[in-house]
């Protein structure tokens, strides 16, 4: 019985209780929606059902009242509420199946997203069909396209490859009135796509760059290109700028341009920032480029951590067996599949059910061996 068909049943069995006769007034729309704890919406849902029954009559501006009550009406409400209920509950029995598009069958993110998806979808007795994107726009559309073939589907959870405009398929979902909801960052200070689950990338760096300073750094580098066009790497960029203002310490960066390690980081080790602006600490915005910076400082002879300490973000599964073993942010995949499954099965549930457009999951800090504590002078 959904909620609508509970507030109707309320109201007449209250008719009932309280032996209301023609021309009594009915409770407002608010006292019936608070009895039954249901928004104002499905409160006047429910009275509208028993206007067209000819059991209650509406004036505008006055209220509710009692229009007439007679057993074969009632009997009728209930009858098509029961036969609701059955229709729903046939409904329920139907194979229904929800659907998530990967972005990469390799990505270690895809995976996670995928096992928190999968949590819940058993949980709640839902198949699950797979679709993979490879990395292309193309493949995504043909992806949604084929999906919506299957008239069993009840809702779509997309790690999408649009990150800073609107995918081209969205208003069609929306026009079907089937469900989605996206997982993934994108660019949250331009676009940002309906009902988005994500890392919450702020705090995330924010913890790395409290740790970091704990420990007694203050020549904190920024190790990767905030202009990668990534909006993860843009947001941990930007936490990393407004925590050196606020403790008024010095922005310092190793950006990292070109092919392999002995390109990307060596010279502007050597030659410009490390040893004159004296950074005791690269606080990067991934794991890979952690890995390449650790190699370049091994090339020229820095030790890490005794010489110079390193971070990364994600702290993908290698991370805790590299040598050294590397402090990481963990991104909450699984956890955001999970969110991500529950707040699509809401609204299949209740169409009414409102998903918020943006939820950040926050991610922990893990911290190993590739930071060492020094004296603050």
């Amino acid at each position: 019985m959904n909620k609508t068909q509970f507030t109707t049943k309320y109201i007449i069995e209250y008719i009932h209780k309280k032996q209301l006769k023609k021309g009594n007034s009915l409770p407002t729309l608010r006292e019936i929606a608070s009895a039954c704890d249901v928004s104002l919406f499905i409160a006047k849902k429910a009275i509208e059902i028993l206007t067209r029954h000819g059991v209650v009559n509406s004036q505008w501006g006055s209220g509710n009242f009692i229009k007439d009550v007679n057993a074969d009406n009632i009997k009728d409400i209930l009858i098509t509420v029961e036969q609701s209920k059955t229709q729903t509950m046939l409904k329920l029995k139907r194979p229904n199946y929800l659907a998530f598009i990967a972005a990469s069958r390799i990505s270690e993110f895809s995976g996670g997203y995928l096992n928190g998806i999968n949590d819940i979808r058993k949980r709640e007795g839902f198949f699950l069909i797979l679709e993979m994107s490879n990395h292309s726009v193309e493949t995504e559309i043909e992806n949604i396209h084929k999906i919506l073939v299957n008239k069993d589907i009840s809702g779509i959870i997309i790690d999408s490859l649009y990150r800073n405009e609107p995918p081209p398929y969205l208003n069609e979902l929306i026009q079907r009135g089937i469900p989605c909801v996206f997982v993934g960052d994108v660019d949250s200070g331009g676009y940002c796509q309906t009902k988005h689950l994500s890392c919450d990338n702020n705090a995330g760096f924010l913890a790395v760059m409290n740790y970091l300073y704990d420990m007694g750094h203050r020549h904190i580098a920024f190790v990767g290109t905030p202009r990668f066009g990534l909006p993860a790497n843009q947001e941990r960029y930007n936490t990393y700028k407004n925590f050196l203002a606020g403790k008024k310490l010095p922005e310092l960066y190793i950006t990292g341009t070109g092919g392999e390690p002995e390109d990307n980081f060596i010279s502007e080790i050597r030659n410009t920032q490390c040893f004159q602006d004296k950074i005791t600490a690269f606080a990067c915005c991934g794991d890979a480029i952690a890995k390449e910076l650790i190699t370049a400082c091994r090339l020229l002879g820095l030790k890490v951590p005794a010489d110079i300490s390193v971070t990364g973000f994600d702290a993908r599964e290698w991370t805790a067996y590299y040598t050294p073993a590397l402090t990481s942010v963990f991104y909450p995949t699984e956890e955001i599949g999970r969110a991500a499954a529950e707040e699509l099965l809401a609204k299949i549930k209740d169409p009414l059910w409102n998903i918020p457009d943006s939820i950040k999951i926050k991610p922990r800090l893990i911290i190993r061996n590739s930071v060492e504590k020094i004296n603050t002078i």
